[in-house]
């Protein structure tokens, strides 16, 4: 049993001495100046390194900026854009075969424009009507000559009351005599 010992021991110092020589390289190559340093294979030093490459195309040193390529003609438009159609180019159909209130198909008529409506209160009675594909001021003008309604459309917003008399000022402008 002493003998196992011995070489367990003598094994271990010989790992101890290993561990100690690698240290004591490691420490030692951390001091040598970088300067020192050589590429066995050309034979050339960290300065001839930094030479090389100092004067190559790699260098940090700044670039002539690159020409961008021109920028092509627009080609012309090989359909014509059509503009999204206003409210009152829009076209609707309608269809009313039985005597409906004109309330119920001003509402239909101006859910199928998006537009707005502004209704008068006092609007009451029945028509019946069809309009196919007809622009939508078109059709509403129709409905405001059959039912004696006036109506105005601005910003969006179809307004529609009875054609009754009404009061408005218009200021004129004259030339003082």
């Amino acid at each position: 049993m002493g003998a196992r010992r011995r070489e367990t021991s003598l094994g271990w110092a010989c790992a101890k001495g290993f561990i100690v020589l690698a240290l004591a390289l490691s420490v030692a190559s951390c001091g040598a100046p970088l300067g020192d340093y050589q590429d066995p294979a050309a034979d050339l030093t960290r300065e001839d390194f930094e030479n090389v490459l100092g004067s190559s195309n790699f260098a940090a040193a700044p670039q002539p900026a690159a020409e961008a390529p021109p920028i092509p003609d627009l080609m012309p438009a090989l359909v014509a854009l059509v503009p999204p159609a206003g409210a009152e180019e829009r076209l609707v159909s309608i269809s009313v075969t039985d005597t409906v209130p004109i309330r119920s198909v001003l509402l239909e008529l101006a859910r199928a424009a998006e537009v707005d409506l502004e209704l008068d209160a006092a609007i009451d009675g029945g028509i019946i009507f069809t309009a196919h594909n007809k622009p939508f001021i078109e059709v509403v003008e129709r409905i405001a000559n059959m039912a004696n309604l006036r109506y105005s459309f601005k910003n969006g917003v179809l307004r529609v009351e009875l054609d009754r008399p009404y009061h408005r000022t218009y200021r004129i402008d004259q030339i003082a005599a």
